[in-house]
């Protein structure tokens, strides 16, 4: 944009130091060490052991684990790169394997990918996409910055939704 002439030099570059950027930048460094260090794994592994005693429980605790995740790390992908080993070898436990497919198998599968769904929808730092919006909200608005409560309002309605159609309520 620099070079045809877009924006000056030191616009483009200011873009940079933008507090949402640094939030974004920081949830990638922050997820990255959770993986590097196997410390999310852990912590999931501990609270599935701990809470996981039947399936309803284990559907319950990885309700959990994705909240937590999702206020951390604003990757998607990195949310599911992190339980996907987890709930495999759960999975496997309750008998579904690559050979013999059985509902708790599709169902931990499908009910982990629509919770990262749900905490990437529910938290401003629950996706990238999240923080531009919750930046352009917040200039839209005259605000320096869109806040996680700010957030978490703005999307409980939607959020309630999603669990008790979820849940069957």
């Amino acid at each position: 944009m620099v070079l045809t002439g877009i924006t000056t030099e030191k616009l483009a570059y200011a873009q940079l130091g933008h507090p949402v950027m640094w939030l974004n930048i920081l949830s990638f460094v922050l997820a990255s060490m959770l993986v590097t260090t196997k410390a999310a794994k852990r912590f999931a592994l501990w609270f599935v052991l701990r809470f996981g005693k039947n399936a309803t429980w284990i559907f319950f605790s990885f309700i959990v684990i994705n909240i937590v995740l999702s206020i951390f790390i604003s990757a998607t992908t990195a949310k599911a790169t992190i339980l996907l080993p987890i709930f495999m070898v759960i999975a496997a436990i309750y008998g579904a394997t690559s050979d013999r497919r059985n509902n708790f198998g599709r169902n931990i599968v499908l009910q982990n990918l629509f919770q990262i769904n749900i905490g990437a929808s529910g938290f401003i730092t629950g996706s990238g996409a999240n923080l531009l919006a919750g930046s352009l909200i917040a200039g839209a608005l005259g605000q320096s910055m869109f806040g996680f409560q700010d957030w978490f309002f703005a999307a409980f309605p939607s959020l309630c939704y999603s669990y008790s159609y979820w849940l069957g309520l």
